[in-house]
């Protein structure tokens, strides 16, 4: 496959994913219902339940499918770090909260689900402050790699790295 088109393929794939989080979002905002793992009042250092809950999907059988989805996600995700700020809103806080909770029991890999769950619950998000967001992520990230036997990140780097150059 040409490394353009897998770029391409990757990029959808993002963007895919990004518009099924704001229709999810937009939906969650006009029915007032919120996921039942998140408490109303965030506060920073405060344990949230990522228990081993209902994934909604199955095991992926194709390994590259697995990987470009893999990819994909940590992309999203770090670029939502690069981009968090400095001093988030209570708000903020919840959201990426609710997103993290969500994306773990849609994502479309159930085994990957699972792996996720497992980590936030042992390894709960760090998010009051974007330097905190943007380590614990990276910190995810090596836990991940070192379980598939990849090359680990400099998460002193972190945000060199993943900076988009999004406006916030």
């Amino acid at each position: 496959m040409r490394k353009e088109t897998l770029y391409i393929r990757i990029l959808l794939t993002s963007i895919c994913l990004w518009l099924a989080i704001i229709t999810l979002k937009s939906y969650l905002k006009r029915t007032n219902k919120n996921p039942r793992l998140v408490k109303n009042n965030v506060k920073d250092n405060q344990s949230y339940a990522f228990t081993e809950s209902k994934v909604h999907t199955g095991a992926m059988t194709k390994q590259e499918i697995r990987k470009r989805l893999g990819n994909s996600t940590w992309v999203l995700l770090h670029t939502m770090a690069a981009t968090y700020p400095a001093f988030p809103t209570q708000e903020h806080k919840k959201d990426v909260l609710k997103f993290l909770i969500l994306l773990t029991k849609v994502f479309p890999c159930g085994d990957c689900a699972k792996h996720m769950q497992k980590m936030f619950s042992d390894y709960p998000p760090r998010i009051s402050s974007h330097d905190d967001f943007v380590q614990w992520l990276c910190e995810c990230h090596n836990m991940v790699n070192e379980r598939l036997k990849l090359p680990q990140f400099d998460c002193s780097k972190a945000d060199e790295i993943w900076e988009c150059g999004c406006e916030v």
